[in-house]
């Protein structure tokens, strides 16, 4: 399974007083920063000083110390140790492990196999795939006798289905000098690039539930807003001025020949007598008529028509200009403050409250 080297972690597993903690004491005055907390080391009476899993960053090792299963006061057993383990390694990002199996070849008796079954109790069967043992304390015994403890542990990897070089051969001190404590730590880096990380069952849940702890979180996210000023045109109502043509209604004068009846009378007939004959034959025949009217009565002149002109008005309809005003729709720039709904965080935006969240929750579950 490849992962990313910053999320895999080293687990320094094996009894007490096998030589864990020396080990990262000594990766840690190598290559460690010199600032950092060392780690504590047994007194040799069988009592495990490390009781919680404890995680060094060192190089390229993410070496988490554990208690050792063998402690005289049994505090833990092996899954609780395993529990204990996942919750420091899922605070710390860490996804798969490797596991580093400690063997002292000084102890009379080889516990390769009993670690390896306490690993599985604790850790589950698909770690032993993940195992790389470390011989510790190889400086301590003769040649012969290492030679010796070195074939018992091969065999018992044979049994446990592990291939034979998955070993290495460790001393905690008496170095010559500095480079064989480097080739020692490039051996053990060598080893363990052929060694595949594993996801235990206590790790992988709990970074399940971190997973969708923090998929909650983002599904429950507030909305949030921001304001953002804007330029936009804006729509008002103005006037503006227009000639237009405009129906008005006038008087007209005009003339008009009008005809009118006019009654006939004597008047009439002297002044045609007139008109025909002179003045002076007029007067004669004045007096003439007026001795037929006595004679004879009143002889009028027949009525007749008579035009004459009369002015009149009448109403005209003509077109006049006039200006006026007349609302129109523009438009002009203006500056406005909006509010404006910002991106959703994305999920791995929450994964650190996840984290810290499952982590405390488990913690609390592991002590009560």
């Amino acid at each position: 399974m490849r992962c990313d080297p910053k999320t895999v972690a080293q687990i320094l597993w094996g009894p007490s007083q096998v030589g864990k903690s020396s080990f990262v004491n000594l990766l840690l005055d190598q290559r460690g920063d010199q600032h950092m907390a060392r780690a504590l080391v047994g007194t040799g009476n069988g009592q495990s000083v490390t009781t919680d899993a404890c995680l060094y960053q060192v190089s390229r090792f993410n070496l988490a110390d554990m208690g050792g299963y063998g402690d005289t006061l049994l505090r833990f057993t092996p899954d609780e140790m395993a529990a204990r383990a996942s919750v420091k390694l899922a605070g710390e990002s860490i996804s798969a492990v490797q596991v580093l199996l400690f063997e002292s070849v000084c102890n009379d008796t080889m516990n390769v196999l009993i670690s390896l079954a306490k690993l599985v109790e604790g850790f589950g069967e698909k770690v032993v795939n993940s195992v790389l043992v470390v011989a510790t304390k190889t400086d301590a015994v003769s040649e012969r006798r290492l030679n010796q403890r070195l074939e018992v542990i091969k065999e018992a990897l044979q049994k446990a289905g592990i291939p034979q070089d998955r070993l290495v051969l460790w001393r905690n001190e008496d170095f010559e000098d500095d480079d064989t404590v480097e080739r020692q730590i490039q051996e053990l880096e060598d080893a363990l690039s052929y060694v595949s990380p594993v996801r235990f069952d206590h790790l992988q849940n709990l970074n399940t539930r971190i997973t969708e702890r923090a998929q909650e979180l983002c599904d429950n996210q507030e909305t949030l807003y921001k304001d953002v000023e804007t330029n936009l045109l804006e729509s008002y109502v103005g006037q503006e001025a227009c000639t237009i043509q405009v129906p008005v209604i006038e008087q007209q004068e005009y003339t008009e020949s009008v005809p009118r009846v006019v009654e006939g009378g004597i008047g009439h007939i002297v002044d045609d007598i007139s008109e025909a004959h002179g003045r002076g034959f007029a007067i004669t025949a004045s007096v003439l008529t007026l001795g037929l009217i006595n004679l004879y009565g009143v002889r009028r002149n027949p009525d007749k028509i008579v035009h004459y002109d009369v002015v009149k008005t009448k109403d005209v309809i003509s077109l006049r200009e006039e200006v006026r005003l007349r609302n129109v729709t523009k438009y002009h720039q203006v500056t406005r403050s909006k509010k404006v709904e910002l991106e959703p965080f994305p999920v791995e935006h929450f994964s650190l409250e996840a984290r810290r969240q499952i982590i405390l929750e488990a913690a609390s579950a592991i002590t009560g």
